[in-house]
């Protein structure tokens, strides 16, 4: 079962995201833990996200696509 994370802020109460339930690897928290790189932690995020319901800037739908990467994210409102 997914684990699912909602929002609070204002305006985005609908939004959420579900992280697959099972654990993450050795090599994922390491890497997590010893990387600078934002696009290196957010690509091994993703890849635990099972579906979304997430809104942009614009409060639109981004729509759930992992083939997608990073760039699904790039009007999302940096402050939620």
């Amino acid at each position: 079962m997914a684990i699912r994370i909602t929002c609070d802020k204002k305006g985005y109460e609908d939004c959420w995201v579900e992280f697959r339930s099972d654990r993450w690897t050795f090599k994922d928290r390491r890497t997590l833990t010893e990387t600078t790189s934002d696009e290196e932690v957010f690509n091994i995020v993703l890849s635990y996200i099972t579906d979304w319901h997430l809104l942009d800037v614009d409060h639109e739908l981004i729509p759930f696509d992992p083939s997608g990467g990073l760039s699904l994210l790039d009007n999302l409102d940096d402050t939620v």
